[in-house]
């Protein structure tokens, strides 16, 4: 990928290994980025960063901190024209269980803790899973074929969204050098 391209996934294969766990591999498209984008992209980068701020996984700063990226231009762009809403159920953490919604609308991502009543999808993992797919150790498409991660709902829904959270995944890469994953 060079450094004007966005790669995100659009397929999803699993390849059955024998006594170890699937491989995952991913078709990938890019998306030629507009002059002017890697601007955009910088104010949501480590430039624009302040590192004394450190957030813990999960918390209510980490949640604004999460909207506060999905309101960057690059997501603005990429979901411009995707409605999704996504409960994320993360058990046996530290501080129990934990529920809390992401929702994309109007080119914007607000994460909230909590329930929503009627979700597009549900993704259920524990801790120590949820912290792996956060910290780029696994991924999801890997942690849901491999039963470490439960889908409730309509799978399709987020794979239809695959270009708006690959732009969000991007605009939050540099939330991860200031979280703590206890």
């Amino acid at each position: 990928m060079g450094p004007c391209d966005l790669s995100y996934p659009t397929q999803w294969t699993v390849t059955p290994s024998a006594g170890r766990e699937p491989t995952v591999t991913t078709a990938r498209r890019h998306h030629r980025r507009e002059p002017g984008d890697q601007a955009r992209l910088a104010k949501t980068g480590p430039a624009a960063l302040d590192r004394s701020t450190v957030v813990r996984y999960l918390s209510a700063e980490w949640l604004e901190a999460v909207t506060e990226a999905g309101a960057s231009e690059v997501v603005r762009q990429a979901a411009a024209n995707l409605q999704l809403t996504v409960q994320q159920v993360v058990t046996d953490g530290p501080d129990g269980d934990l529920r809390y919604v992401i929702r994309v609308a109007d080119g914007r991502l607000v994460a909230t803790a909590g329930d929503v009543s009627r979700p597009d999808v549900t993704i259920t993992a524990d801790h120590g899973t949820a912290v792996a797919v956060a910290t780029g150790r696994l991924s999801l498409p890997t942690a849901f074929m491999t039963g470490r991660v439960k889908v409730k709902g309509d799978p399709s829904a987020v794979v239809q969204g695959s270009a708006a959270l690959a732009a969000v995944a991007s605009a939050l890469g540099h939330l991860r050098a200031t979280t703590t994953y206890e």
